[in-house]
């Protein structure tokens, strides 16, 4: 289940918005019956999930799960 809410947050941003915009589109190619277009969908969606994914995981806008205060080696 987290690895799925990283992999969501990944497409939370421009790139996920397009290949998500692909993605649909290429679908609606395929139940139209267009081959060619279809394929030229596929392609372009198929290139920005990979660029998405392919992105950094985890924190998003520096925010985390872990608390700082407790990671700290603090010498008085």
């Amino acid at each position: 289940m987290y690895k799925l809410k990283i992999i969501a947050r990944k497409f939370w941003s421009l790139e996920g918005f397009v290949a998500i915009i692909f993605t649909i589109f290429t679908i609606s190619a395929l139940l139209n019956g267009s081959i060619l277009g279809s394929i030229l969908m596929g392609i372009f969606s198929y290139w920005w999930i990979q660029r998405v994914l392919s992105k950094p995981g985890g924190c998003s806008k520096g925010y985390s799960n872990h608390n700082d205060w407790t990671s700290r080696d603090i010498d008085l």
